[in-house]
């Protein structure tokens, strides 16, 4: 008899660990969160989905949850490889991008929020404007100078961006599970 941690009413791979073979009380299976697995099924968390368990009643008896491996839709796939493209794109908006020798943050909060301060600048008559870059150090640039860094890091945002409507568009276009499994950020 195997008894697993359940996480989210899916048993984790994670077994209870007793030092032998003897069946745990009933209290220690409830209070761990823990559920008897009388068969493991073993499956393919990419291709893959577990539904969540039935208890159901037999002559007036509680049947264990069963649970069931199903083979994701084309659709649930193409959903979560938008996702893993969502989380590249965010990801590598927060790398940060060198621009005039300056690692700068580069999302696009940022980039607004430097041009922000640079048409205040600007607006303000000033020659020069300080900013903080990607590990906070202070850089004095020129107005010229930060208006090129903002055409730069805006650059690379929309070179971004991109990217992702590339890679969405070709999640979209797939017709099968491998043509969906081919679509990476790198």
């Amino acid at each position: 008899m195997i008894f697993m941690k359940v996480e989210n009413d899916i048993p984790n791979g994670i077994e209870l660990d007793l030092g032998g073979d003897e069946t745990p009380l009933q209290d220690l299976i409830d209070e761990q969160s823990f559920y008897k697995v009388d068969d493991v099924t073993v499956y393919d968390a990419d291709l893959q989905k577990i539904e969540a368990p039935i208890n159901y009643t037999l002559n007036d008896t509680i049947v264990e949850k069963a649970y069931t491996v199903t083979d994701k839709t084309l659709i649930e796939l193409q959903s979560e490889k938008k996702n893993e493209m969502s989380s590249g794109f965010y990801i590598d908006c927060k790398k940060g991008f060198t621009t005039n020798s300056i690692k700068m943050d580069s999302d696009i909060t940022d980039v607004l929020s430097f041009d922000g301060g640079v048409r205040l600048a600007e607006n303000l008559s000033s020659a020069t404007i300080d900013v903080r870059d990607y590990d906070n150090v202070v850089h004095t640039v020129t107005i010229a100078e930060s208006k090129t860094m903002v055409d730069d890091l805006g650059v690379n945002y929309q070179t971004l961006l991109s990217k992702k409507w590339l890679k969405n568009i070709a999640i979209d276009s797939a017709t099968t599970v491998s043509d969906v499994g081919n679509v990476t950020w790198a």
